[in-house]
């Protein structure tokens, strides 16, 4: 006798247990879904995309050279964009007053009038300078360090592009948002300073968005589906096999030959 499970045998098994899978699939999906959806916090992504390009020369050789020169230190700026540099200006910048411009300084107003003594025109103040106004903004954030930033920011770049992007994870879509453009303004004030050169513009701000990218509920609830179903399925084929090793043990010792011992008491009695 094959003691071996062919594969009759599980499609049996698979009979027998479609309606488990079907029950375990559901309990997997919608432990998967809401599990996710509650225990772990949603993370909101924003980017801003920076163009690396000094000023244009008129011989196109140059340009070229220029151009080559730029994607190349692409590579540069991305290691200097998440070093502590940049990043603890940007969060020193987050979680510090700011002070805000409310009304740019006038200058004096000047008129001209004859003066009858001295037989000449002369000027005088029509109205007077006013000096530059500005207000105290409080911080937008608090306790963001340079290693905060550092966990949630990348760049991202394509090959033989002049263009990179700064990329955002965080638990606020709005705060993610502020961090990249921070970084960004902050970058681009930096890199002039530090390579002595100012060829990096800003080409799109970050915005805010609200649909998070992790986690992935309708992966986690496939995975959960999955997970539910192979459990079903293989308790099934482990009770199964339990079923027959029990059904040939049995089997064995009511087709085992009786021992010495009882064959000759057996013949004693006779």
């Amino acid at each position: 006798m094959n003691k071996q499970i062919d594969l009759s045998q599980l499609w049996n098994v698979f009979k027998r247990s479609f309606v488990a899978m079907i029950v375990f699939g559901i309990i997997g999906t919608a432990g998967a879904y809401f599990g996710a959806k509650m225990l772990i916090a949603p993370k909101y992504e924003s980017d801003t995309s920076l163009l690396v390009n000094r000023k244009q020369e008129n011989d196109p050789n140059m340009q070229l050279n220029a151009q080559n020169a730029d994607i190349q230190i692409i590579n540069t700026y991305k290691d200097i964009i998440t070093r502590p540099v940049v990043l603890q200006s940007v969060a020193d910048e987050l979680t510090s007053p700011q002070r805000v411009l409310t009304k740019k300084a006038q200058k004096a107003v000047y008129g001209t009038r004859y003066n009858a003594t001295t037989g000449v025109r002369e000027q005088y103040v029509t109205e007077k300078a006013q000096p530059a106004q500005y207000k105290l903004k409080p911080a937008q954030y608090s306790n963001i360090s340079a290693a905060d930033l550092a966990k949630m920011v990348s760049v991202s770049t394509q090959q033989n592009s002049q263009v990179f992007t700064v990329n955002v994870r965080d638990t606020d879509p709005i705060r993610a948002r502020d961090i990249a453009n921070q970084i960004a303004k902050v970058f681009e004030n930096k890199i002039a300073k530090m390579m002595s050169i100012s060829n990096v513009s800003v080409v799109s701000k970050a915005t805010a968005n609200s649909t998070p990218v992790s986690p992935r509920l309708k992966a986690m609830a496939m995975a959960g589906l999955a997970l539910g179903i192979l459990l079903a399925f293989l308790s099934s084929v482990v009770c199964k096999i339990q079923i027959l090793v029990l059904f040939y043990f049995f089997l064995s010792l009511r087709r085992s030959p009786k021992s010495p011992l009882d064959r000759s008491s057996a013949a004693s009695d006779v």
